[in-house]
């Protein structure tokens, strides 16, 4: 990755083509034109290349310079944006934001990290509801929503959080001698999404080069409407769960379920941040960057 320039050469740089001139440069940066010379020069330096002709009558961009113009000007907006997004929301004081998420999610992946999020945050107050949301009306109550899809909302903003990263696992009951459960013969915990059943199997052991499970009839089947459930079961020893490596950190660590040696595989589904608009207002922004950044360290 190449060095990133000075943010003060960019700047001098900005303010120098907007003006024409270091010296009018100088006097609206409340500088000497001797320091916007040496600033650019410097960025030249960093670049490789020059940025302005240097002439009698003034400056006159380069090819260069004209390229990195548009993106200095975009760039400098989008810091000026952040910054009075932050002061708009200190100036608010302490303020509310309505989230409502999935109920595997809330409990097994954004409760544990709360604590960190109110460190981080404290003039936030978090209200988390974990509401069905199936009709555009619902959106309309809440700030923002973490949705679990394999696609993007087609009522609303949509982002993409982190997609679930699928593994077998089983109570180590099932494991004989050290030796894995049988797929063709053990029970198969299977999720529902209302009256649709999600086809979390069929993926998985297509990924595997497995049969359909259409094609292993006798095997038990054991549905359930939430994947906390599942989890519970597959504790419990009902057979074996397709699961979010996520939500079972706890129960890895502690050995009450265990790996099995399929591969792991991605989505397609996930979890995705929804709004009804692509602006948001500052404290949703904030919550945004945070479950960003911790979905991208899982």
């Amino acid at each position: 990755m190449p060095r990133f320039p000075s943010l003060n050469g960019l700047k001098f740089f900005l303010t120098a083509a907007r003006t024409g001139s270091f010296s009018a440069a100088a006097l609206h940066l409340h500088v000497t034109q001797g320091a916007v010379s040496r600033q650019v020069k410097g960025l030249e330096d960093d670049l490789g290349e020059l940025l302005f002709m240097r002439e009698a009558r003034g400056l006159r961009m380069t090819t260069a310079g004209q390229l990195l113009i548009r993106h200095v000007e975009d760039g400098f907006k989008s810091l000026e944006t952040g910054v009075e997004r932050v002061q708009e929301m200190r100036a608010q004081g302490r303020v509310e934001l309505t989230v409502n998420v999935p109920q595997t999610f809330g409990s097994r992946w954004l409760a544990p990290r709360l604590g960190q999020f109110s460190q981080t945050h404290p003039l936030i107050t978090l209200n988390v509801s974990t509401e069905p949301i199936t009709r555009k009306q619902d959106l309309g109550r809440f700030d923002c929503l973490v949705m679990f899809l394999d696609r993007p909302w087609e009522h609303g903003h949509s982002q993409l959080l982190r997609l679930e990263d699928h593994v077998a696992v089983a109570s180590p009951k099932w494991f004989s001698g050290g030796k894995a459960p049988d797929l063709a013969s053990t029970p198969r915990l299977l999720l529902k999404n209302g009256s649709q059943e999600l086809p979390v199997w069929t993926n998985w052991l297509r990924s595997q080069g497995q049969p359909h499970p259409n094609q292993v009839d006798h095997t038990a089947k054991i549905r359930f409407s939430s994947l906390d459930q599942a989890i519970h079961a597959a504790v419990a020893g009902a057979g074996i769960a397709i699961v979010d490596k996520a939500m079972i950190v706890h129960e890895l660590r502690q050995k009450r379920l265990r790996l099995l040696p399929q591969r792991e595989t991605q989505g397609p589904f996930g979890y995705w941040w929804v709004q009804q608009a692509p602006h948001r207002n500052p404290v949703a922004e904030q919550f945004h960057l945070w479950l960003t950044s911790c979905a991208m360290s899982r």
